[in-house]
């Protein structure tokens, strides 16, 4: 009972409330529309008052500026921009303007000290490739030392061989002043004297020559001046220095010039001026005799060029390597008074040869090699291949020589087979010519 009182109660204020705001929400609606019907008129009269004073404020003839507008344009012109913004913004660009300025000369450093750089790297690698590759071993450097005093040892050969070929024509022309100035009983002379005095070996001819030269010559030159064995295998390097004059010869070059001349035997005979023509007679016959003498010393000294090279690549070359040419004998077990005896003090071009040969085949060098750099390795290649060339050279030479030697004789018993047939026919001649009647 209680319960169905109080569901009652509870509609019937949820009704009463429901009723009070529609009647309010009525009247506020009502009570709005009649104010508002009662102002449209004066709203319109406000309107235009405010757009009066609107234009009276932007354009007013009565102001001094005609308006606030050009007041405000003035002040934002004048005072605002002009007199506070630009000077801010001139300042600030000046400033912009010496940053960016600094700004440069900064990033134009960095730039510098960039290149810079890598130019101090490049340097810097170069010089460690260089150390590298170009630093010096005791091998590579004892080649190019060994070559050092190849070019003066050969000048040396060329002006010797120059100078023993010169001295056999002279003799053999009987030139200037040599042994055959006064003809073949001076040259027969110097000859015999020279035996005697330096090269007599007392045991020759049956031991007879003992009363010739009681005195014995010295055992190592005895005949040296007629033996070829003896005069080339005594010592790799001969001491003559013709660039010394007369006193560069030595004991050696006497020995090499006196071989020479027993070579080519007989000078030729002194043909007297009466067989010779002049400007006033004609002697036919004398001139063959001088034109054929003349062709027999021509034939001598060919034959005589390949000993005068041979023995000129053993006299006193340059001394340049003599220092590292005697380590090298010492290297290959020598004494120090075996290798002067065989070097000299100024070793030959042969003997500059031979030890550079023989310093290439040792084991040391060949276990040193196998340690150098491949730029080293190069550098030695290409010095070898330089003293190949050199060798080449020399062989060339050596075949031109043949090949001359070779056309004399071959010209010679050609001279010899014409000879025979000219004499065959001059026979022919007078034994079938009739008599003139």
């Amino acid at each position: 009972m209680l319960r169905a009182n109080s569901t009652s109660f509870l509609k019937l204020a949820f009704f009463g409330a429901f009723i009070f705001v529609v009647i309010g929400f009525s009247n506020l609606v009502f009570i709005n529309k009649s104010q508002a019907s009662m102002t449209c008129s004066d709203c319109r009269y406000g309107h235009r008052i405010l757009h009066q004073d609107t234009r009276d404020h932007f354009w007013n003839p009565d102001t001094p500026r005609n308006s606030a507008l050009e007041d405000h344009q003035f002040w934002m012109v004048e005072t605002w921009f002009i007199d506070n913004w630009l000077p801010m913004m001139m300042m600030m660009a000046e400033y912009f303007q010496a940053v960016m300025v600094w700004e440069t000369g900064e990033y134009k450093k960095i730039f510098d000290a960039e290149n810079q750089l890598d130019a101090q790297r490049a340097f810097q690698m170069g010089q460690a490739r260089a150390h590298k590759n170009y630093h010096p071993s005791e091998q590579m450097c004892s080649i190019g030392t060994a070559q050092r005093s190849l070019a003066s040892s050969q000048r040396y050969a060329e002006l010797s061989a120059s100078a023993i070929l010169k001295r056999i024509t002279d003799r053999q022309l009987m030139s200037g002043q040599t042994i055959t100035a006064e003809g073949s009983s001076s040259d027969a002379a110097s000859r015999i004297d020279q035996r005697i005095r330096l090269n007599c070996n007392p045991a020759d001819n049956s031991g007879d020559y003992g009363v010739i030269c009681p005195t014995p010559a010295d055992p190592g030159r005895m005949n040296r001046h007629l033996d070829m064995n003896l005069l080339r295998s005594a010592s790799l390097t001969q001491d003559m220095d013709i660039t010394q004059g007369p006193g560069g010869l030595q004991e050696d070059g006497t020995d090499i010039t006196a071989f020479a001349i027993n070579f080519t035997g007989e000078p030729m005979p002194r043909i007297d001026n009466s067989l010779l023509s002049n400007e006033t007679t004609n002697r036919p016959e004398g001139d063959a005799l001088l034109l054929d003498t003349r062709s027999i010393a021509l034939h001598q000294s060919v034959l005589m060029w390949p000993y005068a090279n041979i023995m000129s690549r053993q006299v006193s070359g340059g001394r340049e390597a003599q220092p590292w040419i005697y380590a090298s004998m010492q290297n290959l077990g020598y004494g120090d008074d075996e290798i002067y005896e065989r070097l000299g003090e100024r070793p030959s071009l042969n003997a500059t040869e031979d030890v550079f040969v023989k310093s290439l085949q040792t084991p040391e060098t060949i276990n040193a090699l196998a340690g150098e750099t491949p730029a080293n390795v190069a550098r030695i290649e290409a010095q070898v291949l330089a003293f190949n060339v050199r060798q080449n050279e020399r062989m060339l030479e050596l075949l031109k020589m043949d090949e001359i030697v070779t056309a004399v004789i071959a010209e010679n018993l050609l001279i010899e087979e014409q000879e025979r047939i000219d004499s065959a026919i001059a026979t022919a001649i007078r034994t079938t010519a009739q008599p003139i009647p």
